[in-house]
């Protein structure tokens, strides 16, 4: 996976429910995960964020909810070794995610 920096812009209705944005923000506590920060996909809002670094999820969205609009852009590395090579930030937490090595 050669993703570097993930760009979000949300294009929501209001009546949108659901659809979160979970990053997992620090090394995996007891259950292996650590803590995470939702994010609403509230309208007219754009995050960022080191896609390398912090891993990250969509929630579901509320079946009677509206549907759920995203414009998504990566920026990406020129080979994937640069960003999953050993001792990068937040490798442990990739780990206990995704069960791969570095």
């Amino acid at each position: 996976d050669r993703r570097w920096i993930t760009c979000i812009y949300y294009l929501n209705s209001p009546a949108c429910r659901g659809g979160h944005l979970r990053l997992w923000l620090d090394a995996p506590d007891r259950d292996g995960k650590g803590t995470p920060l939702d994010l609403a996909p509230a309208a007219d809002t754009f995050v960022a964020f080191f896609a390398d670094q912090i891993v990250h999820e969509v929630l579901p969205t509320d079946p009677d909810s509206e549907d759920r609009f995203a414009l998504t852009l990566w920026l990406v590395a020129a080979t994937a070794d640069r960003l999953c090579a050993p001792g990068r930030p937040f490798a442990d937490t990739r780990r206990a995610h995704f069960g791969t090595a570095d």
